[in-house]
């Protein structure tokens, strides 16, 4: 047995009902159990380790090239191979601190000779920082590659991971735009992307221009423009997911109309833009659960690793019995987030492991069922809130917004490798009857109720743990200890 411990609460079961194969009954005292991951706890998994034995090679081989493929005046520029990928890679310059009360503008030539399925590369002005998908504190141009084809972007994100932009198509999305995409066949385009922080009654615009075609601008928010943008460098950075290699180059670099030279020692810095290795971030290919390393505390282990959104189920949890909605509940603990990407997030909580074995559409197909939980999730312009969720049995249940999504008044879970405290409580007593569900993360409480009706059609769990969100997206890269979580089974 491990060297988790259990203590006895006060809260009893109203059910008296037996949960097939559990050999637990409901009525039973429910007891707070605590899992400080010292060994191996040895909890239920499904689908959690999926990595292949042979994982996909990474090769960045960028930065100053003697060539002369983006068709400046002379030969040497900046470019090569540039791969998709979450670990960081980019070449730049820096420059002095900008801020979006600043103006600026940049403009060259670039080219693209070869894009393989799901490959990219970012051009423009980013922070030392600056880490991810959809950038946090960048302003720049995303080519997208698409086995021998490519659409361009442009966007930026804040300083918190909000984000905006635009593409050089008609319509809202690529997929099923009438516009063709451009041939990555080397031809060279000139172009400029500039910020101008007055326009649009003071909002600000973002303007791309190619080959002297100026595509509608992008205009900021209110919100965004609070949240503010620090620049201090400018060059290219590989586009921060998994994915494959692009060949790319620039030259006739201006930067608020001063050349810049593109000649090998004039300034420009590289960060593993020469490396290979292997990519251990690949989606939708979880790798989560038990872990013997550390990140919160210095001795024992965690429940950490990467969870992808995905269509498909996947979990780590520990068995409790019987529990539903007529039960008081309570789970606190630590959680870390060390590096994520937009579209992406996880849940922590008490779910029914054969309703989500079973469950095998997306979430916007057909809603989830039986779970009360923490959803760290939240829109791509916002980052990751931490909030409160639940589904009954009839898949009823809403996720906590607080009538503010888009507004960023809910506590948000960042990348910043911190270590924080949560709670999530449920009382069924709460709101004259409905059920009040309560998160706190670090001192911040929230409480939501349940819709009248919910609690009467009821819901049942089996187990408490990390589920992912069945839901299209990217990864999350999380750790967890310090576990309190109520159960009625002992291990």
């Amino acid at each position: 047995m491990n060297r988790s411990h259990f203590f006895a609460v006060m809260w009893c079961s109203i059910c008296a009902a037996v949960l097939p194969g559990s050999g637990v009954c409901a009525s039973e005292p429910l007891v707070q159990r605590r899992e400080s991951f010292d060994t191996d706890p040895g909890w239920q998994v499904y689908r959690n380790r999926l990595l292949p034995d042979s994982l996909p090679a990474v090769k960045q081989d960028f930065g100053f090239s003697p060539t002369q493929f983006a068709g400046g005046a002379k030969a040497g520029e900046i470019g090569g191979r540039v791969h998709r990928s979450t670990t960081p890679a980019c070449y730049y310059r820096s420059i002095s601190p900008l801020t979006l009360n600043d103006s600026f503008t940049a403009s060259g030539r670039f080219s693209v000779r070869q894009a393989a399925g799901s490959s990219g590369v970012m051009l423009g002005w980013f922070h030392e920082s600056s880490r991810g998908w959809r950038t946090p504190n960048s302003v720049a141009l995303r080519i997208d590659g698409n086995d021998g084809k490519y659409w361009v972007f442009w966007e930026y994100g804040t300083q918190n991971g909000r984000t905006g932009g635009a593409g050089a198509f008609e319509g809202e999305r690529y997929q099923t735009t009438t516009t063709r995409p451009y041939a990555a066949d080397g031809t060279s385009y000139q172009w400029s992307l500039s910020w101008n922080p007055h326009a649009a009654d003071e909002h600000g615009l973002l303007t791309l221009t190619i080959d002297d075609h100026a595509f509608p601008s992008v205009e900021f928010t209110d919100i965004d423009r609070q949240d503010g943008i620090q620049l201090n460098r400018f060059g290219i950075w590989n586009v921060q997911i998994a994915g494959s290699p692009l060949e790319f180059y620039i030259d006739d670099l201006t930067l608020n109309g001063v050349p810049v030279s593109s000649e090998e020692n004039s300034g420009w810095e590289g960060h593993g833009n020469r490396v290979e290795f292997h990519d251990r971030i690949v989606r939708p290919l979880h790798d989560f659960g038990f872990r013997k390393s550390s990140t919160i505390n210095d001795t024992g282990g965690e429940l950490g690793g990467v969870i992808f959104r995905d269509e498909k189920p996947c979990w780590y949890a520990a068995g409790v019995g019987r529990i539903t909605l007529e039960d008081p509940l309570h789970a606190s603990g630590t959680v870390v987030m060390h590096s994520s990407a937009a579209d992406s997030g996880f849940c922590i909580g008490w779910f029914n492991s054969a309703a989500k074995r079973d469950h095998i559409l997306a979430e916007h197909e057909q809603a989830s069922s039986d779970l009360l939980a923490v959803m760290i999730e939240g829109p791509s312009r916002i980052g990751h809130y931490f909030r409160a969720t639940y589904r009954t049995t009839q898949r009823e249940g809403v996720v906590d917004s607080q009538d503010v999504i888009g507004v960023g008044s809910l506590p948000v879970l960042r990348a910043d490798k911190k270590t924080h405290t949560w709670q999530l409580n449920y009382n069924p007593a709460g709101s004259d009857g409905l059920g009040t569900i309560e998160t706190v993360f670090d001192g911040d409480l929230r409480s939501i109720s349940l819709r009248p009706g919910d609690r009467e059609r009821g819901a049942v769990f089996d187990s408490f743990g990390v589920f992912n969100i069945q839901s299209g997206g990217h990864h999350v890269e999380f750790s967890i200890d310090d576990l309190n979580f109520t159960s009625r089974s002992l291990r």
